[in-house]
């Protein structure tokens, strides 16, 4: 029973994170969906009468701002990479352990 806390702070305080993280990254791309929606009118009857410098200049704030994006995810892939398989074979003996325990 006592093994059985660990396990379960560990393996809560680590996927709440790592989910507040891929949270992080969703939204940041919806942001950015939404500001590429608004460089300019989608609907076709309407044409886009903003000066086409203005639209270039948004356009590369957002391009960079999507590649600040990816650099952000490869960078929790890479940190995470090595994390998630120590937490699994962690956690898998943790719980081994718990049913071994348990039948006893």
């Amino acid at each position: 029973m006592i093994i059985s806390y660990p396990c379960c702070i560990t393996y809560f305080c680590f996927d709440n994170f790592l989910c507040g993280m891929n949270l992080t990254a969703f939204g940041q791309f919806r942001i950015l969906q939404n500001d590429i929606r608004k460089i300019c009118p989608s609907d076709s009857e309407k044409s886009c009468d903003i000066d086409e410098d203005y639209i270039q200049l948004q356009f590369i704030q957002c391009v960079n701002k999507h590649q600040e994006l990816i650099s952000f995810v490869e960078n929790i892939k890479e940190l995470f990479r090595s994390v998630i398989v120590g937490f699994v074979v962690v956690l898998c003996f943790m719980i081994c352990t718990e049913f071994y325990m348990l039948m006893l």
